[in-house]
């Protein structure tokens, strides 16, 4: 027994020597513009000021979070159309969201992740 707790001890150090993989050393920085109304539906404007490898790890729609499709946030340029909004990727750092008309109080948070670092953005 005792040989089977000093190799688990031993195994804990040796593997907690190395450095953090995937730190959060570049955190994102985000910008919500102000909407504008565009062919009657109001539009918002994003930036993210990462890496290209960033990718949207979720969307909360008044409280409820949404069951994403992830084959289809997480590649380069993509186009999430749900009944309330459209988000869409347009770029390495933006993406827009479109307000659908049947969507009147909207209080949506998307999440953005890249590794390991985690940030995200509200727009009510």
């Amino acid at each position: 027994m005792r040989a089977l707790v000093l190799i688990c001890i031993v195994f804990s150090l040796w593997s907690c020597k190395g450095e953090l993989v995937g730190e959060c050393s570049s955190p994102f920085k985000i910008t919500v513009k102000e909407s504008k109304i565009i062919d009657s539906k109001e539009v918002y404007s994003i930036e993210i000021n990462k890496n290209s490898s960033w990718w949207v790890n979720s969307i909360t729609v008044n409280g409820k979070e949404l069951d994403l499709d992830r084959t289809v946030i997480t590649t380069n340029n993509f186009v999430y159309d749900s009944e309330l909004f459209i988000l869409e990727r347009i770029s390495d750092q933006a993406m827009k969201i479109t307000i659908k008309d049947n969507f009147s109080e909207p209080k949506l948070v998307v999440g953005v992740q890249s590794g390991n670092c985690f940030s995200g953005f509200t727009i009510d």
